[in-house]
C-alpha cells in the first residue's frame, strides 16, 4: 500500500468527501449573471470582534466549505470576491463579505483543497 506523502492534503481532501456526504447543503455560487450550481458546502458561522480601543463592533458571518475546485464559472477556477452572492436551496440569498481584519475567504490544507467563505444576509 503506498501512502499519499502528504498526510494533511489527504485529510482535508476526505474531510470534505465526507462532510459533502453527511453535513452539507447544496448552493448556487454566483458572480454577476454566471454562476455555477449544486455544489456541496459545510454551512458554518465565524464570530468576529474588533476593537478601536475604546468600543467593540462584534459581528458574525455564515460561513460555507467547499472543496475550491467547484469555484468553477464559465471554465475557469475562480476564488471568492466580495460582492460575489450563494444562494441556497431555500431561496436565502448571502452576499460574499470581507470579515476585517480577514479576506472575504480563507483556504484550507497546504494545498488550498478547501475554501472558507464569509458572508452577510440573507439580503
Amino acid at each position: 500500500m503506498t501512502r499519499n506523502p502528504n498526510r494533511m492534503a489527504e485529510a482535508v481532501t476526505k474531510q470534505l468527501a465526507v462532510n459533502a456526504g453527511y453535513a452539507s447543503a447544496t448552493i448556487t455560487y454566483s458572480r454577476g449573471s454566471a454562476g455555477v450550481g449544486g455544489l456541496a458546502a459545510t454551512i458554518m458561522r465565524t464570530l468576529n470582534e474588533i476593537s478601536d480601543g475604546q468600543v467593540i463592533v462584534a459581528s458574525e458571518s455564515r460561513d460555507y466549505i467547499l472543496a475550491s475546485a467547484l469555484l468553477v464559472i464559465d471554465g475557469v477556477l475562480i476564488t471568492p470576491r466580495c460582492g460575489d452572492r450563494i444562494t441556497e436551496q431555500s431561496g436565502k440569498v448571502y452576499e460574499v463579505t470581507a470579515l476585517k481584519p480577514l479576506d472575504c475567504f480563507e483556504t484550507i490544507g497546504p494545498n488550498d483543497e478547501a475554501t472558507k467563505i464569509h458572508t452577510k444576509g440573507p439580503i
